[in-house]
């Protein structure tokens, strides 16, 4: 690699940085004006578009870096994929520093700054659509919409399958990420699951910052963060595992559905490609595909929410019990209280409802994300005038 491309590699580090820090640390204003003694609930309305943000920048920076390194003004030969790779990787380390950075100070729960790159990496283990399909973007988009692309698409479509289906919990188990939990969790964890008929191998544990858990319906595994249960009693931890059982219970054909999603991110990926070979057709039938099935993705989890919901509710000993749970893992995670129409998860005003408590905070109207797109947009592209500006200057 020659010496100007690792100054590059340096340059784009420190220009993520930079554009993620301010355009974070602005946008978090508002945030951090609330006065003290607010509800959780305002500052979690105030703190969506920047964690909208954090996502966004993230990804277009990258993207923005790839397709404009197309033509390599600026280095001596054009770039490698390895090479670009590298940078990607700046990038990424550049925004999560970045990040943390803007945040100091805030009101800001600890389990809500749950940016760090290990928690990164263990989600896109755990949830590998949005990284395969930013990937599949990267590998497409310069060669354009030919009979390769098809040929990665469906090579990641291919791969997505069994991790979407257990593999990825598999990994994780075998790298030791997740573990057994405490005995006294497995044996509520089994009761539940007997009386419920449902089909629980084990639960497990993972240290993680976020207040949740997760069901994996394809390997009947059961997991819990570890901050779920430094943050829940024993009550609404058995509360919130019942819920996730009752994930467990769905049918075969339920199981297939909460895959319908992919063929939609898979036709996200190859959007670019289908743009840079000036086939407009192309780019609006998968944009068309993608909204589609995002749509039936979307109503088909908020129905299983639903109904896992009333699971959760059968099984509290006391009334409320569940429905303080929620509240909990929201206030921890800075998780907005009201969705829009069309969220996967319903509103956490409704939930509570149906749980049988009348939440004591008004309901808000759903957080706008258009505050932080614009803000991502912003900085990603000051990231690459930033980035090629200090790459001319010290090549100058």
């Amino acid at each position: 690699m020659s010496d100007d491309y690792i100054q590059g590699i340096g340059l784009s580090l420190l220009s993520s940085f930079l554009t993620t820090a301010l355009a974070l640390g602005l946008l978090s204003i508002p945030l951090r004006r609330l006065p003290e003694g607010t509800h959780w609930s305002m500052a979690a309305k105030e703190f969506a578009p920047v964690r909208t943000a954090q996502t966004f920048i993230l990804v277009w920076s990258v993207l923005f870096m790839w397709i404009f390194s197309s033509e390599p003004r600026d280095f001596e030969s054009p770039p490698e994929t390895w090479q670009l790779f590298l940078v990607s990787c700046s990038i990424v380390a550049g925004c999560l520093v970045g990040s943390r950075v803007a945040l100091l100070g805030g009101e800001i729960p600890k389990t809500a700054r749950n940016w760090k790159s290990c928690m990164l990496l263990i989600k896109w283990v755990l949830f590998p659509a949005v990284p395969a399909t930013l990937l599949l973007m990267l590998l497409t988009w310069r060669q354009g919409l030919d009979w390769r692309a098809l040929v990665i698409a469906a090579a990641m479509l291919a791969l997505l399958l069994p991790l979407c289906t257990g593999t990825s919990v598999v990994l994780l188990k075998w790298l030791r990420i997740l573990k057994p939990a405490p005995g006294n969790i497995q044996q509520a964890g089994r009761r539940l699951a007997e009386r419920e008929g449902a089909p629980l191998k084990s639960v497990l544990t993972m240290k993680l910052g976020i207040v949740n858990a997760f069901a994996s319906v394809w390997t009947g595994d059961l997991i819990l963060t570890s901050s779920a249960l430094s943050v829940l009693n024993e009550e609404e931890i058995n509360c919130v595992m019942a819920h996730e059982i009752g994930h467990l219970n769905e049918s075969r054909l339920m199981r297939w559905r909460r895959l319908i999603i992919l063929p939609g991110l898979i036709s996200m990926g190859l959007m670019p490609a289908a743009a840079s070979s000036g086939q407009t057709m192309a780019v609006f039938g998968f944009v068309a595909v993608y909204i589609v099935l995002r749509s039936l993705a979307h109503h088909h989890h908020n129905r299983m929410e639903v109904q896992a919901d009333a699971a959760a509710v059968r099984s509290q000993i006391s009334e409320g019990v569940y429905a303080r749970a929620l509240e909990k893992i929201h206030a921890a995670g800075l998780i907005p209280a009201d969705f829009a129409a069309g969220h996967p998860y319903p509103s956490l005003h409704d939930r509570m409802i149906s749980a049988g408590v009348r939440p004591d905070f008004p309901r808000l109207v759903p957080a706008s994300h258009r505050r932080g797109v614009f803000a991502a947009l912003a900085a990603s592209a000051a990231f690459l005038v930033l980035w090629r500006f200090l790459i001319l200057v010290a090549g100058g």
